[in-house]
């Protein structure tokens, strides 16, 4: 990505592998499933996977070490799991090349000055609660030509090298997409979670990632030791870091309405207003008693991308508890600058999507013109509800009751009435 380093071209893509390959982290091809070839502790030593970023970059610089602390706890965590065929290949190449990543940015931002020039007034950010239609709420921004989204190619790949050629964007759109294609193979009842595409809008803890520090990351693994450091972490640097990968990405692809979704951000409102005090936070609400077994069965499909996920009982207390830690800390922030949120019910945006979109539109004063509304419809169209298969749950899957449930979350409940569909009460099973 600079002179200090070949430019990252296909041959250098391709490279990345067989460098794994030589340094025991992905099996020799013909070998058949990917049986780890050292042993975990290993392969998930800090120090290892650090030297692996220098060797595939040649930078040392990480921009400080404030991703340290949280990636030793995340790494703890980490060696505990009983990894899948591949699962531990997988995990070690997804933790480099976030470092990875992270070294060619601060190498990026080096070279040129003027990107820590470019301002982000006012975005709009969705962080409702997972589970509550983000995803679709995200997608319908996204058709509006004056707003910028990231697609995911872009977070996967946010330096383009120095000497890149023009067949480099497409090869890193293909990579993306056969990110996409494996993910769902190890994991096929993600498809009807959360749908990826290689093009299409995703959510910002892609990027989040490359501090180490990411709600995600106690998603994708049975994380206590994580998780617990997270809640008490001051992430204002993680923070800061996110928006400097923003930066660079609209510096490459420029953009004047920003439009950014991530769940976990619901965890951290307070430390995202400070980055961007002017930002719209959109809100979503749902049903708990429907959010929360959805959420369970999320967190079920992304472990089993890399890992033998907990029991069900353990995955409901788990997640319950995590998101309990989020609603309250949302309604913290919430109660000191109401005027800084677009709430919206789940119901009405399922009933009528172009009514939420203009909600928020009104809130911004943007006006919402006849092509974007044709291309939202257009988009509505081509992805029905359940088009990827029906996505069923229940909070009894998870050893989790209902009136225990309401009772733990009264307190958001009576906060959002106003936006919470009554009808979905007592669902017992939903899909």
């Amino acid at each position: 990505v600079g002179d200090r380093c070949p430019p990252i071209d296909r041959a250098m893509l391709d490279g990345y592998h067989d460098w794994f390959v030589a340094r025991g982290m992905l099996p020799q091809p013909g070998t058949g499933r990917g049986v780890p070839v050292v042993p975990v502790a290993e392969a998930l030593d800090l120090r290892r996977l650090q030297q692996q970023v220098v060797q595939i970059t040649g930078f040392a610089d990480l921009g400080g070490d404030e991703w340290r602390e949280p990636f030793t706890h995340l790494l703890e965590d980490m060696r505990q799991q009983r990894y899948r065929p591949g699962g531990l290949e997988r995990a070690t190449m997804r933790l480099v090349t976030a470092l990875v990543r992270r070294a060619q940015l601060v190498d990026l931002h080096g070279r040129h000055p003027e990107i820590a020039a470019i301002d982000i007034p006012a975005p709009v950010i969705i962080a409702a609660p997972p589970r509550t239609g983000t995803t679709l709420l995200h997608n319908l921004l996204a058709r509006d030509p004056r707003n910028r989204t990231f697609a995911l190619w872009e977070m996967l790949s946010p330096v383009t090298p120095a000497r890149a050629t023009t067949a480099w964007t497409p090869h890193m759109i293909r990579v993306a997409e056969e990110l996409v294609a494996e993910t769902f193979e190890r994991a096929p009842g993600l498809r009807a979670i959360h749908p990826l595409a290689a093009l299409a809008p995703d959510e910002c803890h892609w990027i989040m990632a490359n501090s180490m520090t990411s709600q995600v990351f106690a998603l994708m693994a049975h994380a206590p030791r994580y998780r617990e450091w997270l809640r008490g972490a001051d992430v204002r640097a993680a923070y800061r870091f996110y928006h400097a990968t923003q930066q660079a990405l609209l510096w490459r692809e420029p953009g004047q309405r920003l439009v950014l979704k991530d769940p976990w951000h619901l965890w951290h409102l307070e430390e995202l207003l400070e980055i961007y005090p002017a930002a719209t936070i959109v809100l979503i609400h749902r049903d708990m008693t429907q959010v929360v077994p959805s959420r369970c069965s999320l967190a079920r499909e992304l472990i089993r991308i890399e890992a033998e996920p907990p029991d069900d009982r353990q995955l409901g207390q788990d997640s319950f508890g995590h998101l309990q830690d989020g609603l309250t800390r949302m309604q913290r922030v919430y109660a000191a600058r109401p005027g800084s949120f677009v709430n919206l019910g789940y119901h009405e945006l399922i009933r009528d999507p172009l009514a939420a979109v203009e909600r928020i539109y009104g809130h911004r004063g943007w006006d919402i013109d006849d092509d974007a509304r044709a291309r939202m419809r257009a988009w509505l169209a081509a992805n029905p509800k359940d088009r990827h298969g029906r996505h069923r749950y229940g909070l009894a899957d998870f050893g989790l009751d209902e009136a225990a449930v309401r009772e733990s979350l009264s307190a958001y409940e009576e906060c959002f009435a106003l936006w919470l569909d009554p009808e979905a009460r007592g669902a017992q099973r939903v899909q």
